[in-house]
Protein backbone atom coordinates (compact mmCIF):
# COMPACT_ATOMS: atom_id res chain seq x y z
CA UNK A 1 0.00 0.00 0.00
CA UNK A 2 1.02 3.45 -1.31
CA UNK A 3 0.51 6.92 0.33
CA UNK A 4 -0.61 8.89 -2.52
CA UNK A 5 1.30 12.66 -2.76
CA UNK A 6 0.30 14.86 -5.56
CA UNK A 7 2.77 18.32 -5.00
CA UNK A 8 6.54 18.02 -4.72
CA UNK A 9 8.53 15.63 -3.68
CA UNK A 10 9.01 13.82 0.21
CA UNK A 11 11.25 12.01 1.13
CA UNK A 12 10.15 9.48 4.25
CA UNK A 13 11.18 6.01 4.47
CA UNK A 14 8.35 4.74 6.69
CA UNK A 15 4.96 6.17 8.14
CA UNK A 16 2.88 4.65 10.98
CA UNK A 17 -0.93 5.40 10.53
CA UNK A 18 -3.33 5.74 13.25
CA UNK A 19 -6.55 4.35 11.68
CA UNK A 20 -7.99 1.36 9.44
CA UNK A 21 -7.91 3.28 6.60
CA UNK A 22 -5.40 3.54 4.06
CA UNK A 23 -5.00 5.80 1.27
CA UNK A 24 -4.55 4.15 -2.16
CA UNK A 25 -2.47 5.22 -5.18
CA UNK A 26 -3.35 6.58 -8.52
CA UNK A 27 -1.02 7.75 -11.00
CA UNK A 28 -0.13 11.76 -9.61
CA UNK A 29 2.66 9.70 -6.81
CA UNK A 30 5.31 11.90 -7.17
CA UNK A 31 7.28 9.63 -4.52
CA UNK A 32 6.06 6.59 -2.65
CA UNK A 33 6.61 6.12 1.20
CA UNK A 34 6.58 3.00 2.25
CA UNK A 35 4.06 1.97 4.80
CA UNK A 36 6.01 0.15 7.95
CA UNK A 37 3.00 -0.02 10.39
CA UNK A 38 -0.96 0.30 10.00
CA UNK A 39 -1.74 0.35 13.26
CA UNK A 40 -5.91 0.58 14.62
CA UNK A 41 -6.79 2.14 18.55
CA UNK A 42 -10.49 1.37 17.67
CA UNK A 43 -10.98 1.54 21.33
CA UNK A 44 -9.52 5.19 21.79
CA UNK A 45 -6.48 4.63 23.10
CA UNK A 46 -3.08 6.86 21.66
CA UNK A 47 -1.73 5.12 18.53
CA UNK A 48 1.00 3.11 18.83
CA UNK A 49 3.86 4.37 16.53
CA UNK A 50 6.95 2.55 15.29
CA UNK A 51 9.76 3.65 16.11
CA UNK A 52 11.60 4.21 13.22
CA UNK A 53 8.91 5.83 11.82
CA UNK A 54 10.00 9.74 10.48
CA UNK A 55 6.13 11.09 9.99
CA UNK A 56 2.65 10.01 10.96
CA UNK A 57 -0.49 10.16 9.01
CA UNK A 58 -3.85 11.38 11.24
CA UNK A 59 -6.52 8.90 11.37
CA UNK A 60 -9.45 11.52 11.31
CA UNK A 61 -9.91 15.01 11.34
CA UNK A 62 -12.27 17.50 10.90
CA UNK A 63 -13.20 20.71 9.31
CA UNK A 64 -15.84 22.92 9.02
CA UNK A 65 -17.68 25.36 6.85
CA UNK A 66 -16.76 29.28 7.50
CA UNK A 67 -19.43 32.03 7.64
CA UNK A 68 -18.94 34.79 5.10
CA UNK A 69 -20.97 37.78 4.15
CA UNK A 70 -19.57 37.74 0.92
CA UNK A 71 -21.94 37.97 -1.96
CA UNK A 72 -21.05 36.28 -5.38
CA UNK A 73 -18.54 39.04 -6.20
CA UNK A 74 -15.68 40.90 -5.27
CA UNK A 75 -13.99 43.86 -6.40
CA UNK A 76 -10.58 43.13 -8.31
CA UNK A 77 -7.27 43.48 -6.62
CA UNK A 78 -8.44 42.56 -3.06
CA UNK A 79 -5.05 40.68 -2.17
CA UNK A 80 -2.14 42.69 -2.56
CA UNK A 81 0.35 40.81 -5.12
CA UNK A 82 3.57 41.99 -3.23
CA UNK A 83 2.60 40.67 0.05
CA UNK A 84 5.12 39.27 1.89
CA UNK A 85 5.09 37.33 4.96
CA UNK A 86 6.09 38.71 8.31
CA UNK A 87 6.47 36.09 10.94
CA UNK A 88 7.13 38.48 13.66
CA UNK A 89 4.95 40.71 15.81
CA UNK A 90 1.39 40.37 15.03
CA UNK A 91 0.89 44.10 16.78
CA UNK A 92 2.73 45.77 13.61
CA UNK A 93 1.53 43.50 10.79
CA UNK A 94 1.28 45.35 7.51
CA UNK A 95 -1.96 44.38 5.32
CA UNK A 96 -1.52 42.18 2.68
CA UNK A 97 0.97 40.17 5.00
CA UNK A 98 1.12 36.44 7.09
CA UNK A 99 2.63 36.50 10.22
CA UNK A 100 2.87 33.04 12.71
CA UNK A 101 0.94 34.21 15.88
CA UNK A 102 1.96 30.59 17.25
CA UNK A 103 2.59 31.52 21.24
CA UNK A 104 5.65 30.82 22.93
CA UNK A 105 4.04 27.84 25.03
CA UNK A 106 2.46 25.81 22.25
CA UNK A 107 4.45 23.36 20.96
CA UNK A 108 4.14 21.80 17.46
CA UNK A 109 6.51 19.39 18.17
CA UNK A 110 5.30 16.08 16.33
CA UNK A 111 6.53 14.26 19.38
CA UNK A 112 4.85 16.28 22.02
CA UNK A 113 1.57 14.18 24.28
CA UNK A 114 3.42 10.68 22.50
CA UNK A 115 6.04 9.82 20.17
CA UNK A 116 4.66 11.14 16.46
CA UNK A 117 0.88 11.90 17.86
CA UNK A 118 1.09 15.91 17.77
CA UNK A 119 -0.69 17.23 14.63
CA UNK A 120 -0.51 20.65 16.38
CA UNK A 121 -3.34 23.14 15.40
CA UNK A 122 -6.38 22.27 14.28
CA UNK A 123 -9.64 24.31 13.63
CA UNK A 124 -9.91 27.76 14.88
CA UNK A 125 -13.57 29.59 14.93
CA UNK A 126 -14.72 32.55 15.67
CA UNK A 127 -17.17 34.27 17.77
CA UNK A 128 -19.88 35.44 15.96
CA UNK A 129 -21.15 38.08 18.30
CA UNK A 130 -17.71 39.11 19.90
CA UNK A 131 -15.26 39.23 16.37
CA UNK A 132 -12.46 40.35 18.65
CA UNK A 133 -12.19 36.48 20.22
CA UNK A 134 -11.39 33.35 18.93
CA UNK A 135 -10.52 29.67 20.05
CA UNK A 136 -7.71 27.05 18.77
CA UNK A 137 -7.96 23.77 19.08
CA UNK A 138 -4.37 22.26 19.61
CA UNK A 139 -3.53 18.27 19.66
CA UNK A 140 -2.61 17.41 23.23
CA UNK A 141 -2.70 20.99 24.65
CA UNK A 142 -6.76 21.39 24.59
CA UNK A 143 -8.44 24.93 23.70
CA UNK A 144 -6.30 28.72 23.49
CA UNK A 145 -8.39 31.79 23.42
CA UNK A 146 -7.82 35.39 21.52
CA UNK A 147 -8.99 38.48 22.68
CA UNK A 148 -7.36 40.41 20.26
CA UNK A 149 -8.28 39.46 16.91
CA UNK A 150 -5.53 36.51 17.11
CA UNK A 151 -2.89 38.19 17.82
CA UNK A 152 -2.06 36.46 21.08
CA UNK A 153 -3.08 33.47 22.55
CA UNK A 154 -3.19 32.30 25.83
CA UNK A 155 -5.03 28.29 26.81
CA UNK A 156 -8.00 28.67 28.74
CA UNK A 157 -9.04 24.98 29.15
CA UNK A 158 -8.88 23.53 32.90
CA UNK A 159 -7.95 20.11 32.00
CA UNK A 160 -10.75 17.60 32.33
CA UNK A 161 -9.39 14.96 29.37
CA UNK A 162 -9.20 17.50 26.18
CA UNK A 163 -5.16 17.52 26.78
CA UNK A 164 -4.97 13.57 26.26
CA UNK A 165 -5.99 13.43 22.58
CA UNK A 166 -6.89 15.57 19.38
CA UNK A 167 -9.45 17.95 19.11
CA UNK A 168 -10.30 17.60 15.30
CA UNK A 169 -13.20 18.59 14.98
CA UNK A 170 -14.67 22.34 16.81
CA UNK A 171 -18.06 24.12 15.94
CA UNK A 172 -19.17 27.17 18.01
CA UNK A 173 -22.88 28.92 18.50
CA UNK A 174 -23.43 30.40 14.81
CA UNK A 175 -26.30 32.56 16.64
CA UNK A 176 -25.60 36.32 15.41
CA UNK A 177 -28.02 37.79 17.83
CA UNK A 178 -26.85 35.90 21.01
CA UNK A 179 -26.23 38.12 24.22
CA UNK A 180 -22.77 39.20 23.81
CA UNK A 181 -21.92 38.99 27.85
CA UNK A 182 -23.03 35.38 27.49
CA UNK A 183 -20.07 32.56 26.44
CA UNK A 184 -20.66 30.86 23.64
CA UNK A 185 -21.35 27.17 23.51
CA UNK A 186 -18.43 25.37 22.18
CA UNK A 187 -18.39 21.54 20.79
CA UNK A 188 -14.89 19.16 20.08
CA UNK A 189 -13.88 16.22 20.18
CA UNK A 190 -11.30 14.70 21.76
CA UNK A 191 -9.59 12.01 18.86
CA UNK A 192 -7.67 9.54 20.40
CA UNK A 193 -7.65 10.66 23.95
CA UNK A 194 -8.60 8.50 27.04
CA UNK A 195 -12.43 9.08 26.80
CA UNK A 196 -14.20 9.28 23.55
CA UNK A 197 -17.35 11.44 22.96
CA UNK A 198 -18.33 14.51 21.72
CA UNK A 199 -17.29 17.63 24.52
CA UNK A 200 -19.48 20.52 25.24
CA UNK A 201 -18.87 24.13 27.02
CA UNK A 202 -20.43 26.90 27.54
CA UNK A 203 -18.32 29.11 29.79
CA UNK A 204 -15.62 30.48 26.36
CA UNK A 205 -13.97 26.69 26.45
CA UNK A 206 -12.75 26.67 30.56
CA UNK A 207 -14.73 23.85 31.30
CA UNK A 208 -15.88 20.72 29.67
CA UNK A 209 -18.42 18.09 29.38
CA UNK A 210 -18.35 14.66 27.89
CA UNK A 211 -21.54 13.56 26.34
CA UNK A 212 -21.69 9.68 24.69
CA UNK A 213 -22.92 9.45 21.25
CA UNK A 214 -23.37 6.08 20.85
CA UNK A 215 -23.72 6.05 17.28
CA UNK A 216 -24.79 2.21 16.48
CA UNK A 217 -23.40 1.98 12.67
CA UNK A 218 -20.20 3.22 13.51
CA UNK A 219 -20.18 1.39 16.61
CA UNK A 220 -19.92 -2.00 15.08
CA UNK A 221 -16.85 -1.30 14.22
CA UNK A 222 -15.53 -0.16 17.06
CA UNK A 223 -16.26 3.73 16.68
CA UNK A 224 -19.30 4.54 18.37
CA UNK A 225 -18.42 7.32 20.35
CA UNK A 226 -15.36 8.39 18.37
CA UNK A 227 -16.53 11.65 16.81
CA UNK A 228 -15.13 12.86 13.24
CA UNK A 229 -16.85 16.39 12.73
CA UNK A 230 -19.89 18.43 13.68
CA UNK A 231 -22.20 21.27 12.58
CA UNK A 232 -24.77 23.56 13.65
CA UNK A 233 -27.81 24.04 12.23
CA UNK A 234 -27.10 28.15 11.59
CA UNK A 235 -30.60 28.77 12.54
CA UNK A 236 -31.22 26.96 15.45
CA UNK A 237 -28.41 25.81 17.77
CA UNK A 238 -30.18 23.28 19.53
CA UNK A 239 -30.27 21.11 15.63
CA UNK A 240 -26.63 19.52 15.42
CA UNK A 241 -25.09 16.54 13.15
CA UNK A 242 -21.92 15.03 13.29
CA UNK A 243 -20.35 11.94 11.62
CA UNK A 244 -18.21 9.34 13.02
CA UNK A 245 -14.80 7.89 12.31
CA UNK A 246 -15.51 5.26 9.68
CA UNK A 247 -18.97 5.50 8.97
CA UNK A 248 -22.27 6.73 10.39
CA UNK A 249 -24.16 10.19 10.93
CA UNK A 250 -25.50 11.06 14.34
CA UNK A 251 -28.49 13.75 14.94
CA UNK A 252 -29.12 16.07 18.43
CA UNK A 253 -32.78 18.31 19.27
CA UNK A 254 -30.87 19.35 22.19
CA UNK A 255 -27.25 20.69 21.84
CA UNK A 256 -25.66 17.73 21.35
CA UNK A 257 -26.68 15.85 25.05
CA UNK A 258 -28.57 13.25 23.15
CA UNK A 259 -28.60 11.56 19.55
CA UNK A 260 -29.79 9.52 17.38
CA UNK A 261 -28.26 7.27 14.79
CA UNK A 262 -28.90 8.16 11.14
CA UNK A 263 -27.24 5.25 8.97
CA UNK A 264 -25.70 6.35 5.92
CA UNK A 265 -24.80 4.25 2.24
CA UNK A 266 -21.85 1.90 2.11
CA UNK A 267 -21.61 3.91 -1.14
CA UNK A 268 -20.65 7.53 0.59
CA UNK A 269 -17.59 5.93 2.11
CA UNK A 270 -15.78 6.55 5.06
CA UNK A 271 -14.73 9.57 7.18
CA UNK A 272 -16.88 11.86 6.03
CA UNK A 273 -17.58 15.71 6.93
CA UNK A 274 -20.98 16.94 7.20
CA UNK A 275 -22.69 20.31 6.94
CA UNK A 276 -26.13 22.48 7.05
CA UNK A 277 -27.01 23.91 3.56
CA UNK A 278 -27.38 27.17 4.84
CA UNK A 279 -31.23 28.59 3.74
CA UNK A 280 -32.40 25.53 2.77
CA UNK A 281 -34.72 23.71 4.88
CA UNK A 282 -32.86 22.38 7.84
CA UNK A 283 -33.30 18.64 6.78
CA UNK A 284 -30.80 19.45 3.76
CA UNK A 285 -27.49 18.23 4.52
CA UNK A 286 -23.90 17.51 2.69
CA UNK A 287 -21.36 15.04 3.34
CA UNK A 288 -17.91 14.72 1.77
CA UNK A 289 -15.86 11.62 2.35
CA UNK A 290 -11.82 11.18 2.26
CA UNK A 291 -9.99 9.85 -0.59
CA UNK A 292 -8.93 6.42 -0.46
CA UNK A 293 -11.32 5.99 2.88
CA UNK A 294 -14.10 4.89 0.07
CA UNK A 295 -15.52 1.54 0.40
CA UNK A 296 -12.87 -1.22 -0.86
CA UNK A 297 -10.15 1.89 -1.09
CA UNK A 298 -12.38 3.93 -3.70
CA UNK A 299 -12.03 7.68 -3.72
CA UNK A 300 -14.87 9.28 -1.73
CA UNK A 301 -17.38 11.41 -2.82
CA UNK A 302 -19.74 14.19 -2.43
CA UNK A 303 -23.62 13.71 -1.42
CA UNK A 304 -27.09 15.40 -0.62
CA UNK A 305 -29.93 14.69 1.15
CA UNK A 306 -33.01 16.84 1.47
CA UNK A 307 -34.97 14.67 3.82
CA UNK A 308 -32.63 14.48 6.80
CA UNK A 309 -30.66 11.37 5.53
CA UNK A 310 -34.07 9.14 4.29
CA UNK A 311 -32.43 9.34 0.97
CA UNK A 312 -29.02 10.41 -0.84
CA UNK A 313 -28.15 12.13 -3.99
CA UNK A 314 -24.45 11.58 -5.22
CA UNK A 315 -23.61 15.49 -6.28
CA UNK A 316 -20.14 15.62 -7.14
CA UNK A 317 -19.53 11.35 -7.13
CA UNK A 318 -15.65 12.09 -7.95
CA UNK A 319 -15.23 14.68 -5.50
CA UNK A 320 -13.36 14.09 -1.98
CA UNK A 321 -11.82 15.52 0.80
CA UNK A 322 -7.72 15.28 1.34
CA UNK A 323 -7.46 13.41 4.95
CA UNK A 324 -7.66 15.88 7.57
CA UNK A 325 -9.77 18.89 6.55
CA UNK A 326 -12.77 19.81 4.36
CA UNK A 327 -14.27 23.93 4.84
CA UNK A 328 -16.68 25.33 2.54
CA UNK A 329 -18.10 28.01 2.12
CA UNK A 330 -21.36 29.16 1.38
CA UNK A 331 -23.88 32.68 1.60
CA UNK A 332 -27.20 31.11 2.35
CA UNK A 333 -29.35 31.67 -0.76
CA UNK A 334 -28.15 29.02 -2.99
CA UNK A 335 -24.22 29.08 -3.78
CA UNK A 336 -21.72 26.88 -2.21
CA UNK A 337 -17.85 26.46 -3.08
CA UNK A 338 -16.44 22.98 -2.05
CA UNK A 339 -12.44 22.01 -1.84
CA UNK A 340 -10.85 18.59 -2.49
CA UNK A 341 -9.54 16.07 -4.43
CA UNK A 342 -10.91 14.93 -8.13
CA UNK A 343 -9.26 12.27 -10.28
CA UNK A 344 -9.68 15.24 -13.57
CA UNK A 345 -7.15 17.97 -11.57
CA UNK A 346 -10.38 20.06 -10.38
CA UNK A 347 -9.82 21.04 -6.75
CA UNK A 348 -12.78 23.57 -6.73
CA UNK A 349 -16.19 23.47 -7.51
CA UNK A 350 -19.08 25.29 -7.20
CA UNK A 351 -22.82 24.99 -6.85
CA UNK A 352 -25.97 28.08 -7.20
CA UNK A 353 -29.07 25.66 -6.32
CA UNK A 354 -27.76 25.00 -2.69
CA UNK A 355 -25.74 21.46 -3.44
CA UNK A 356 -27.67 20.04 -5.96
CA UNK A 357 -25.41 20.32 -8.91
CA UNK A 358 -21.68 21.46 -8.88
CA UNK A 359 -19.57 22.77 -11.70
CA UNK A 360 -15.62 23.57 -11.82
CA UNK A 361 -14.47 26.33 -10.75
CA UNK A 362 -10.49 25.38 -10.94
CA UNK A 363 -7.48 27.05 -9.86
CA UNK A 364 -5.08 24.67 -11.64
CA UNK A 365 -4.64 22.93 -8.02
CA UNK A 366 -6.07 21.02 -5.50
CA UNK A 367 -7.88 22.61 -2.65
CA UNK A 368 -9.00 21.57 0.54
CA UNK A 369 -10.82 24.29 2.09
CA UNK A 370 -12.61 27.29 1.07
CA UNK A 371 -13.71 30.55 2.77
CA UNK A 372 -14.11 34.43 2.14
CA UNK A 373 -14.06 37.75 3.06
CA UNK A 374 -16.42 40.39 2.10
CA UNK A 375 -13.58 41.54 -0.14
CA UNK A 376 -12.26 37.76 -1.91
CA UNK A 377 -12.98 33.97 -1.64
CA UNK A 378 -9.90 31.92 -0.67
CA UNK A 379 -8.54 28.68 -0.61
CA UNK A 380 -5.95 26.20 0.74
CA UNK A 381 -4.71 22.80 0.48
CA UNK A 382 -3.69 20.57 3.49
CA UNK A 383 -3.40 17.29 4.56
CA UNK A 384 -2.54 15.59 8.09
CA UNK A 385 1.01 15.15 7.68
CA UNK A 386 3.24 16.45 9.69
CA UNK A 387 6.24 17.57 7.45
CA UNK A 388 4.16 19.75 5.78
CA UNK A 389 1.92 19.82 1.98
CA UNK A 390 0.63 22.78 0.61
CA UNK A 391 -0.25 25.29 1.43
CA UNK A 392 -1.86 25.69 -2.42
CA UNK A 393 -2.67 29.46 -1.33
CA UNK A 394 -5.54 30.91 -3.87
CA UNK A 395 -7.64 33.54 -3.95
CA UNK A 396 -10.65 34.97 -6.55
CA UNK A 397 -12.44 38.04 -6.75
CA UNK A 398 -15.56 36.43 -8.33
CA UNK A 399 -15.48 32.29 -6.56
CA UNK A 400 -14.53 31.54 -10.17
CA UNK A 401 -11.63 32.55 -11.58
CA UNK A 402 -8.82 32.11 -9.44
CA UNK A 403 -5.17 33.19 -9.41
CA UNK A 404 -1.81 33.00 -7.16
CA UNK A 405 -2.87 34.74 -3.20
CA UNK A 406 0.70 35.94 -2.93
CA UNK A 407 2.85 35.40 -1.56
CA UNK A 408 2.26 31.90 -2.38
CA UNK A 409 4.63 30.47 -0.06
CA UNK A 410 5.15 32.26 3.13
CA UNK A 411 8.36 31.53 4.62
CA UNK A 412 7.04 28.65 7.66
CA UNK A 413 3.93 28.22 6.19
CA UNK A 414 4.23 24.39 5.53
CA UNK A 415 0.79 23.41 5.29
CA UNK A 416 -2.81 24.68 4.35
CA UNK A 417 -5.35 25.72 7.08
CA UNK A 418 -6.96 22.95 8.62
CA UNK A 419 -9.57 25.35 9.48
CA UNK A 420 -9.62 28.94 9.19
CA UNK A 421 -11.74 31.52 10.56
CA UNK A 422 -12.54 34.76 9.48
CA UNK A 423 -13.45 37.91 11.54
CA UNK A 424 -12.97 42.46 11.37
CA UNK A 425 -11.18 44.21 14.13
CA UNK A 426 -13.38 47.63 12.44
CA UNK A 427 -10.61 48.30 9.60
CA UNK A 428 -9.73 45.26 7.95
CA UNK A 429 -10.66 41.51 7.40
CA UNK A 430 -8.56 39.12 8.96
CA UNK A 431 -8.15 35.60 8.69
CA UNK A 432 -6.71 33.46 11.06
CA UNK A 433 -6.16 29.48 10.55
CA UNK A 434 -4.78 26.41 12.08
CA UNK A 435 -2.06 24.97 10.25
CA UNK A 436 -1.44 21.84 11.78
CA UNK A 437 2.34 21.60 13.03
CA UNK A 438 3.26 25.28 11.15
CA UNK A 439 1.07 26.28 13.99
CA UNK A 440 -1.12 29.13 14.21
CA UNK A 441 -1.13 32.03 11.48
CA UNK A 442 -2.64 35.03 10.70
CA UNK A 443 -3.37 37.36 7.70
CA UNK A 444 -4.74 40.96 7.55
CA UNK A 445 -6.59 41.49 4.53
CA UNK A 446 -5.46 44.82 2.36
Amino acid sequence: MNFRHMIGVVVVTSIAIACSTVPNTDSRVIRTVELAACICTCDGGAPAVDASSDATMEAAVDASEQDSTLTDSAPDGAVDAAAEATGGDASTQEPGTWANVTPPGMSMDPNYGCSGCNYGAQDVVVDPVRPSDLYAFICYQGVWKSTDYGQTWAQVDTGGGLETGRPWTAAIDPNPTRDPNTAPTIWTANGYGTTQGEWISTDGAVTWTRYSIGNTQSGALGYGDSLYSIDIDPANSLHVIATMQTTGLSESFDGGHTWNTIVIPDAIGFDSYVFFVKGATPNTWLVESSWGNGNNGADGSLWLTINEGVSWTAVQPTLSHFHGGAQLWQNGTGTLLAAGYDPSGNGLWRSTDFGATWVSTNDGNYENGVFATSKAYYATLSFAYQPGYGPGLATSSDGINWGAWNPTNPAGLSNGAKRAAVTNDGTHNIIVSGNWNAGLWRYVEP
